[in-house]
């Protein structure tokens, strides 16, 4: 009897290990849910709160903001973006135009501009991280763009290529209006991981004097086994669209976005050249020809109708500057221009 009540305590506290086990591994499991289910709350928070940033910088122009994203990592593409921690979808955004790069570590800043062809046209968005350094080698060119830029941006202007050495920067971006570097002359910084350390050259084409107004070219390159690569290439036609370059992961991800541009820049010009129409229709002024403005808005929307490129940018810029000049005789003379 003894012995049965032995193995009948034993199995009893066997029993009572095994059901405390599968309790405490319930517990365990159900207080995981709880927690990833917290952070996935937070995560779809954050997501409202990048989105409300990016209308906030549409409706209020050469704005800045800034978000704290509480160690959330923000994964951008040319028309959507998801918080990199996330098993949610990604937020799209096909109607807006963002310039950034493809992840933006813990907080975001952001900016917007116009677009200027010649009218404002189009806001444009920028969106970066202020663990992303951006620096530029001194040049009368640096030193003018620099002015420009945003003042939440991690920006230097550098005297040399070794005078840089990265302590939290994830990313880190050279630019230059010089020639390209050989990358053992970054110093420390020629053992930053590839792909994350990039350069910019950008050559002016024409119009100097107006920098950063002007018409011209950025050249991408990234680090990539000891050596800059060059990635691609796009061109820039007034201030807001080369500080687009500065802040896009890549010469696809701009081009993208202007695929999206010029489709609005279509509408803005169609409603222009209606407008045009009736102002000359209406206004008895002899002195008062709109024949060459109009014409000139029929040429931008043939040029809008192809795909973004060197040559149809090369157009577009000059264009506007030929419809801003037309419009300043116009205004001159004391008639109504077209915008």
């Amino acid at each position: 009897m003894a012995k049965k009540a032995e193995i009948s305590l034993t199995f009893s506290w066997i029993y009572v290990a095994v059901i405390g086990a599968m309790i405490m591994i319930g517990a365990a499991f159900f207080l995981m849910n709880i927690q990833k289910e917290a952070k996935e709350s937070f995560y779809v928070d954050a997501k409202k709160y990048v989105y409300n940033l990016m209308n906030q910088l549409n409706q209020i122009p050469n704005s800045e903001k800034s978000l704290n994203m509480q160690g959330a990592d923000l994964e951008l593409a040319c028309d959507s973006f998801s918080i990199k921690q996330s098993e949610r979808s990604a937020v799209t955004f096909p109607h807006e135009f963002i310039f950034s790069p493809d992840l933006i570590k813990s907080t975001l800043i952001g900016y917007s501009d116009f677009l200027e062809i010649p009218m404002k046209s189009v806001r444009l968005s920028y969106l970066t991280s202020p663990y992303m350094k951006y620096l530029f080698l001194d040049s009368m060119e640096s030193n003018i763009l620099v002015k420009f830029l945003p003042e939440l941006i991690s920006k230097d202007i550098i005297s040399s290529y070794s005078g840089f050495s990265s302590k939290e920067q994830y990313k880190v971006r050279y630019v230059t209006f010089g020639d390209i570097p050989s990358v053992s002359e970054l110093g420390s910084m020629a053992s930053f991981k590839d792909g994350d350390l990039t350069l910019l050259k950008i050559e002016v084409i024409e119009d100097m004097d107006k920098f950063p107004d002007s018409y011209g070219k950025v050249k991408y390159y990234s680090k990539k086994r000891g050596e800059f690569e060059s990635t691609g290439e796009v061109f820039f036609i007034d201030r807001a669209s080369l500080i687009a370059a500065i802040y896009s992961e890549s010469s696809d991800f701009y081009y993208c976005n202007f695929e999206k541009i010029y489709p609005r820049l279509k509408i803005t010009f169609d409603i222009e050249k209606d407008r045009l129409a009736a102002i000359s229709q209406f206004n008895n002024a002899k002195q008062c020809n709109y024949n060459t403005i109009i014409g000139l808005t029929d040429q931008m929307l043939s040029q809008l109708n192809d795909k973004p490129n060197g040559i149809t940018l090369q157009k577009i810029y000059s264009l506007k500057e030929k419809i801003r000049i037309e419009n300043r005789y116009l205004e001159r003379i004391s008639c109504p221009v077209q915008y």
